[in-house]
């Protein structure tokens, strides 16, 4: 089955996307549980870095994802700044 992803502001249709069969789902949820088991046993300065790495890309792409976000809700920009503004704050708090 396929299903469109549509902006709700102008209506118009952005993606189209494939559903997963119950074999997929199944296979996605054990990935996800041997992710992880692999996550769980990585020492905290490891994953200091990962948030690092990520802050680091939310501030580089904030733009990019900012209009990302509001293709996707139909959000103006300005909110959809504040909401990458919020997930760097985020990591800062975590780090």
């Amino acid at each position: 089955m396929i299903f469109h992803s549509i902006n709700p502001y102008t209506e118009q249709s952005i993606a189209k996307h494939s559903t997963f069969s119950e074999s997929e789902v199944n296979d996605k949820i054990a990935q996800s549980e041997k992710a992880f088991l692999i996550w769980r046993n990585i020492d905290v300065d490891k994953r200091l870095d990962y948030i690092k790495n990520i802050r680091n890309i939310l501030i580089e792409k904030k733009n990019e994802c900012a209009s990302i976000i509001t293709e996707e809700m139909g959000k103006v920009l300005v909110e959809s700044q504040l909401e990458i503004d919020k997930c760097i704050w985020l990591c800062d708090y975590f780090i």
